[in-house]
């Protein structure tokens, strides 16, 4: 089985390891949500709802959903109580650890990473699936560069694919600086439902934008921030960090983050843009010189040294005999609440060790993991959830 060799990353209510199978030698990421005896039925719905629609999607862009088990109270002599969600590794850490504050990253690497970003929440929305709560923070990087679309814990199955159904959405969720005003503005008056795929096109043209300039437009879509109210009247648009945009990229922004849902541009409408049409000098490139590239800004800035560890070499320095995941049938239960958002760019204190561009990994000794059974989306009044397969 997977054993659990170093911990990388987690906050609020989960940690992540470092899982490898030294037999197959493959390897991945594990997801370790602890169970106690306050866990609630409410949380276990919200995390079944969650794995159910990430171990659906099989995308480039969309970290891969491998496997998962849980380890319920009464095992807990034995085993550390949990849900153990086994998932791709995104070796190169998050889109938010690459961009410099208030400098952002280059031009080329923005539109890079927006056209995969655009073919990721385009196959989601094939899919029938609202990610509502797109951000750096939640966009990852495999050893390659390729982007890779992670955590469902928020999104909602809003089409069913097979009868082509559709529904709107109610519930106020998302990260501020990121969350369409449509979601937000009517959070304390009514449930007035929204439309799903405007709102995740609207976290698209935030993005954009952060990466282009190294920090969010405003704290949050509403009259409260002074920078939203400034874009409402157009007057920020002399303003820095606005007047850095090129009016090709500025055309694309605008039109991504146009107030009216309705109004607003489509990703099929952005993807056939000119700014991001145009051909990518990246896309051709290793890894290496793409890591070069995207730290270049960080670099420049004092942000941070590029480095780029063996993996393989960390794998020898951490004991390997941890715990093993247990394997369990698949009518197992889960559980788990959605952790808190972080700290925008401009905010946050940046390490050198938690901003490795890519990780170089020994292709032939980790070949990679083979995925779940495709399964078929539903939805229901809440949670929105997955049928069982048949």
């Amino acid at each position: 089985g997977y054993q659990l060799v170093q911990k990388i990353g987690g906050g609020g209510f989960s940690t992540v390891f470092r899982a490898v199978n030294f037999d197959e030698h493959r390897v991945a990421a594990c997801k370790v949500i602890t169970l106690t005896e306050k866990t609630t039925e409410k949380d276990r719905k919200t995390i079944d709802k969650e794995m159910r629609v990430h171990s659906a999607l099989k995308h480039e862009n969309v970290l891969e959903f491998i496997d998962a088990a849980v380890v319920e109270l009464k095992h807990r002599n034995h085993y550390i109580p949990g849900i153990y969600m086994l998932l791709e590794l995104a070796a190169g850490g998050d889109l938010f650890d690459k961009i410099a504050p208030d400098v952002g990253v280059s031009d080329e690497v923005a539109h890079y990473y927006f056209q995969q970003m655009v073919c990721g929440v385009q196959y989601l929305h094939q899919e029938g699936v609202c990610h509502r709560d797109l951000k750096p923070e939640n966009i990852l990087l495999d050893a390659a560069g390729t982007l890779k679309i992670s955590d469902f814990g928020l999104s909602a199955v809003f089409k069913l694919k097979d009868s082509g159904k559709t529904r709107t959405l109610s519930e106020r969720c998302g990260s501020l600086p990121y969350v369409a005003p449509e979601v937000r503005i009517t959070a304390l008056n009514s449930r007035r439902p929204y439309q799903a795929e405007p709102t995740d096109a609207w976290g698209v043209g935030v993005i954009l934008f952060t990466m282009l300039v190294g920090n969010t437009p405003w704290d949050e879509p509403t009259e409260k921030s002074p920078e939203f109210s400034m874009y409402l009247t157009g007057e920020i648009f002399d303003e820095d960090p606005w007047n850095r945009l090129g009016e090709s990229a500025l055309s694309l922004i605008r039109g991504l983050l146009e107030v009216d849902p309705a109004e607003r541009m489509t990703l099929d409408e952005a993807w056939e843009h000119p700014w991001c049409r145009r051909t990518s000098q990246l896309a051709s490139q290793g890894p290496q010189m793409l890591a070069d590239k995207i730290t270049q800004s960080l670099r420049d800035n004092g942000d941070m040294d590029l480095a780029a560890p063996d993996f393989s070499r960390q794998y020898a320095a951490f004991p390997c005999s941890l715990f093993t995941i247990l394997t369990l049938p698949p009518e197992t239960t889960w559980t788990s609440t959605c952790p808190p958002p972080r700290t925008s760019p401009n905010s946050r204190n940046r390490s050198c060790s938690s901003c490795v561009p890519f990780a170089c990994l020994p292709s032939t000794s980790l070949p990679l993991i083979l995925p779940l059974t495709h399964r078929r989306l539903t939805f229901t009044s809440f949670p929105p959830h997955l049928a069982n397969p048949n």
